[in-house]
């Protein structure tokens, strides 16, 4: 979710693994659907409302 909102900011290079459920899973992530959440405005709001 913070990255997703822009409240972090996604690390210059991609992490080499990631775990389910952790920080690198939330970039990796990110990475990989960031361009679909940033095309609906809305959904990003909905995403901030919740936490």
């Amino acid at each position: 979710e913070k990255y997703l909102t822009g409240r972090k900011q996604l690390p210059k290079e991609l992490p080499a693994y990631y775990g389910f459920g952790d920080e690198n899973e939330a970039i990796v992530c990110a990475d990989e659907i960031g361009a679909a959440w940033k095309k609906y405005p809305n959904a990003i709001q909905w995403l901030r409302d919740q936490h």
